[in-house]
């Protein structure tokens, strides 16, 4: 299964299930979705620290658990990978997530979410992250592209 594809106007969530990230390093990300007609939604994880991750496990479950379960929210993009996300995955309660999917997007550490979803039946998206972005390369860029037509539901030529 996998979630609806997105439109202008419809809500992104950042958030950190993994390593920290200051909120300075994803304002670029936020421009780019906003410049795409998207609404967003940062949650606490984002410029939250304890030691390596981006708060403590269960503030970064807490975090995750909200945007699954916020049914206005049809895409969560993980701002970076590292190290955490598996120490959370099998605490989360995917019932709300299963009655209105939506795409998780990332890479890294956020693979164990994948597998999650995976096995669950649904599909997510193993792209490009807030974290690393940089639209002055050409090959982010490019990603980029591919993540919206992704999204977006257009045709992928490899």
């Amino acid at each position: 299964m996998q979630a609806a594809y997105l439109s202008a106007g419809m809500k992104i969530g950042i958030t950190c299930p993994s390593g920290y990230v200051a909120h300075s390093r994803i304002e670029q990300a936020l421009h780019l979705l906003h410049a795409q007609g998207y609404e967003t939604i940062v949650g606490k994880t984002i410029g939250l620290g304890a030691h390596y991750f981006a708060g403590t496990d269960e503030e970064r479950l807490e975090d995750l658990q909200k945007a699954l379960d916020d049914p206005s929210i049809k895409a969560i993009w993980a701002a970076r990978g590292g190290y955490g996300s598996v120490r959370i995955v099998d605490d989360l309660d995917f019932s709300k997530f299963m009655e209105q999917p939506k795409w998780i997007i990332g890479y890294s550490d956020i693979t164990v979410l994948h597998n999650k979803l995976h096995e669950l039946g649904y599909q997510s998206v193993h792209g490009q992250m807030p974290l690393t972005l940089n639209l002055e390369d050409p090959v982010q860029k490019e990603s980029i592209q591919t993540l919206y037509k992704t999204l977006f539901g257009k045709k992928l030529q490899y």
